[in-house]
């Protein structure tokens, strides 16, 4: 695999995500927290070839 390769450790899994949010915005990175206030939020995973 390449360098973007990361696989769970110390129990936790490096999560790459794209984000739509308020004010038809979308950002991408490093998920590293999220809270949900008064809105839902929904997660898929794609599963890939290893």
């Amino acid at each position: 695999m390449g360098p973007l390769h990361r696989t769970i450790r110390n129990g936790f899994v490096p999560l790459h995500v794209v984000m739509c949010v308020e004010g038809d915005r979308a950002t991408a990175g490093h998920l590293h927290e999220a809270v949900i206030g008064t809105h839902s939020a929904r997660a898929y995973v794609i599963p890939t070839a290893t």
